[in-house]
């Protein structure tokens, strides 16, 4: 699976303002809503569809490099205990 390439800055320029380590993803005060894929996944919609577990790495890395594959540690991704800073 190719993944395209995803800073920080892109998430700021969609604006975003805050991404928790625990997975929760803000627009100033307002909590974005979260959904799932039919895999599983848990993503968001602000201008594209954004995998949080790519949000979460790019936030606190500041990008995910093109073709780079962010993948859970644990093997899981089903609840967002598994969406952790550490676990990715």
């Amino acid at each position: 699976m190719y993944s395209k390439r995803l800073t920080k800055k892109d998430l700021m320029d969609a604006g975003i303002t805050e991404i928790t380590k625990e997975g929760k993803v803000f627009i100033g005060d307002k909590e974005v809503k979260l959904s799932k894929t039919n895999s599983g996944y848990s993503v968001f919609t602000i201008t594209r569809t954004i995998g949080l577990h790519r949000a979460i790495y790019a936030w606190y890395n500041n990008e995910v490099p093109d073709g780079y594959v962010v993948d859970h540690i644990n093997n899981k991704h089903s609840d967002i205990e598994d969406y952790t800073l550490e676990n990715l």
